[in-house]
């Protein structure tokens, strides 16, 4: 499923999106960083000796680039977006094949936390497990950084009654103290974000402590 394909629909609205830690990007390309910066410190020999080794230089230098480029972009294209009614994982396997599953934020049972290992204590990075359909499936999304404060927001929206059926309606009230709740978890800045869209009676009551 191609992400330029995944639309979200009103009331739908992106809360949060998830990378792995730039600390897994930098183990990544620190090889082909380090063929690159050699590459340039041996250039001059490499270039005033002809043409093959013209070539070799131009080589590990593409290469090089090329290598780094595409971890990058596979890096970056790698994310869970945490809408309040679905959440989206993107899985980049490569360059030219994804992988995207959709589950409605309804049908997740349990977000939990796990931190494994010396280097993930060390630099405070821990793997987000999403089990839904009733247990019989598991997102697994790992080293992202502060996994306890995604795992506290999506409670925010798996805990609670504002999910309905197709046919019901949502009482205003419940609404209203379901944001109160929100913006002590999200923060002024994003729950300002979010009560642009609701209306000026309503606001007001929301901005009190």
């Amino acid at each position: 499923m191609p992400e330029k394909n995944i639309k979200l629909t009103a009331p739908a609205s992106v809360g949060m999106i998830i990378h792995q830690s730039k600390l897994i990007l930098a183990k990544k390309i620190v090889w082909p960083i380090i063929f690159m910066l050699a590459d340039f410190f041996f250039a001059y020999p490499l270039l005033v000796k002809g043409a093959l080794t013209t070539a070799l230089f131009l080589t590990i230098l593409t290469l090089s680039f090329f290598w780094i480029t595409s971890k990058t972009y596979i890096w970056f294209n790698k994310k869970l977006i945490i809408s309040n009614l679905t959440i989206i994982d993107v899985d980049q396997i490569n360059i030219f094949k994804k992988i995207v599953t959709v589950v409605k934020m309804a049908e997740v049972n349990e977000v939990a936390v796990h931190r494994a290992g010396f280097w993930q204590r060390v630099f405070r990075l821990g793997n987000l497990y999403l089990i839904y359909n009733e247990g019989k499936t598991r997102i697994d999304f790992f080293n992202i950084t502060k996994p306890k404060s995604v795992q506290k927001y999506l409670a925010t929206f798996i805990h609670n009654d504002l999910t309905p059926a197709p046919d019901q309606k949502i009482d205003d009230r419940k609404i209203i103290e379901y944001l109160k709740e929100v913006k002590k978890s999200v923060g002024e800045r994003k729950f300002q974000e979010i009560i642009s869209k609701v209306g000026e009676s309503d606001r007001d009551e929301l901005i009190e402590d």
